[in-house]
């Protein structure tokens, strides 16, 4: 009974505690719910395909569930084959594609109206150009753009039939494949690539200038950032051979029709983009490797003359003297260095809003050049001057004194033919009998000086001697023996 009693006493409070206390769902809001995530499962695209398989088996009911299966099912198998095939596995058989192909098909035919079949021609497709059948695979894009016109995947199947006619030679099919991309605007993804294969499906057409529209349209949008002309270095390796290929096929245009001057007229309707001496540049470098040594020089001083003030001008002035030099021009490789100093001296027009700082490559290009000029007009006033002040005897005499190997030095007589000796006073009287003499004479001045002796009669120390022999009849006297 106590025990009892007890039990009861202890628990009385407990259950009075229950009692008074009250709550509302509200109360529940405050609390928090602790929730154990659990690890994600891995599934191996292989164990997807056999539970998409067993799907395919069980379900017959749903027709929009089962396409669905269907085409990822394809997708998958599409997938684990790209997969191989870019490893090179060696287990790699190549039954994938042919099941994904099997299975695109069966659902275009067994569901006609399914929303999802643009994608569907747009992977069977691919997997056609997998299997190397390229005409199926555009028989697919065919019908994608001309059924789905509004879908997402148009575009790029438009590219990808350009790609397929272009490498089949069907130029003209390609060219409005492309027009089709470019049209879709510049938020494709495709845009760039459209407008290179836009401009060489006309280019392969015999349309060069047409072609350079799209060339330049997309040379615009590589070329020029926030107004400014980008970098060589700044230029990704594909946009690299993108425009490198585009200036080739402009400069391959113009150098067939009249060269920088029909590029002169194209920019005049057109007007000059900021990287023009590009389009020059790349006109000289393909005659250069054509060895069209002339044509190039006029290709780059064309943009010197057109913009003579550009910062890339002076550039493009010294590739013309390197083309004179090329071509081993040495009377233009001097008119061009003499129009360099003209134009690019300090002082002139291009240095009005320049400092030295802002193009040191132009200065040190004038400096160098100006050291050139100054020693080839230092060399030939040198030699002006030693024609002046050399004797004209003297040149006869260095002319027809010329030792013989047989006879001991300085004492050989030199023998002038009467036609060959056209040296000053070399031949001053014919001989009074003329038959009875030889066919040939000696020269008046036959003896051979020493070199010691040439160099004194050159220098101004001889001209007093000289003055005073002629003086003393002795140039008489040698003429009379």
């Amino acid at each position: 009974m106590l025990a009892s009693a007890s039990l009861v006493c202890v628990a009385h409070p407990a259950f009075a505690d229950q009692r008074n206390r009250t709550g509302t769902i509200k109360d529940l809001e405050s609390r928090e719910v602790e929730v154990v995530r659990d690890p994600p499962t891995d599934v191996t695209p292989q164990q997807a395909i056999e539970q998409y398989r067993r799907f395919l088996e069980l379900q017959s009911s749903d027709e929009r569930m089962r396409a669905e299966a269907m085409r990822r099912l394809g997708d998958l198998q599409l997938e684990v084959d790209e997969s191989a095939r870019a490893v090179g596995e060696e287990t790699f058989s190549g039954l994938e594609v042919k099941e994904a192909i099997q299975l695109y098909e069966g659902l275009l035919a067994a569901h006609p109206d399914y929303e999802r079949n643009d994608a569907v021609l747009y992977q069977l497709a691919r997997a056609y150009e997998v299997e190397a059948q390229p005409e199926k695979a555009l028989q697919m894009l065919d019908r994608l753009v001309q059924q789905f016109p509004d879908s997402t995947w148009v575009t790029e199947a438009q590219f990808r039939r350009g790609e397929i006619l272009f490498s089949n030679g069907r130029y003209r099919d390609a060219e409005r494949a492309y027009a089709a991309v470019v049209a879709a605007g510049p938020d494709t993804g495709f845009y760039e690539q459209g407008l290179y294969k836009h401009g060489w499906s006309l280019f392969k057409q015999s349309q060069g200038e047409e072609s350079v529209a799209s060339f330049l349209t997309l040379l615009d949008r590589v070329f020029i950032a926030d107004g400014k002309v980008r970098e060589q270095e700044m230029l990704s390796r594909p946009e690299r051979e993108l425009t490198d290929d585009a200036l080739r096929a402009i400069a391959i245009t113009f150098s067939d029709l009249d060269g920088p001057e029909s590029l002169d007229a194209m920019l005049k309707r057109r007007g000059d983009p900021l990287y023009a001496h590009r389009l020059y540049q790349a006109l000289g470098d393909l005659y250069i490797e054509k060895e069209r040594y002339q044509d190039a020089a006029l290709a780059y001083e064309a943009f010197a003359k057109r913009r003579p003030d550009d910062r890339f001008a002076p550039s493009l002035q010294m590739r013309t003297i390197e083309a004179y030099q090329k071509g081993g021009f040495a009377s233009l490789v001097l008119e061009g260095k003499q129009a360099f100093v003209e134009r690019y001296a300090f002082g002139s027009a291009f240095w009005r809003e320049r400092t030295v700082q802002d193009a040191p490559e132009v200065a040190a290009q004038l400096k160098s050049t100006q050291k050139d000029l100054a020693e080839y007009y230092m060399r030939r006033h040198r030699r002006r001057k030693s024609r002046k002040t050399t004797p004209p005897r003297l040149v006869g005499i260095a002319r027809c004194s010329i030792p013989s190997r047989r006879t001991p030095k300085h004492r050989a007589r030199a023998i002038c033919s009467r036609k060959s000796c056209s040296s000053p006073g070399a031949l001053q009287r014919p001989p009074r009998n003329t038959s009875a003499r030889p066919t040939t004479t000696r020269c008046t001045r036959s003896r051979p000086l020493p070199v010691t002796l040439l160099w004194w009669l050159t220098t101004s120390t001889s001209r007093p001697f000289l003055a005073n022999r002629r003086r003393s009849g002795i140039d008489k006297a040698s003429k009379a023996r």
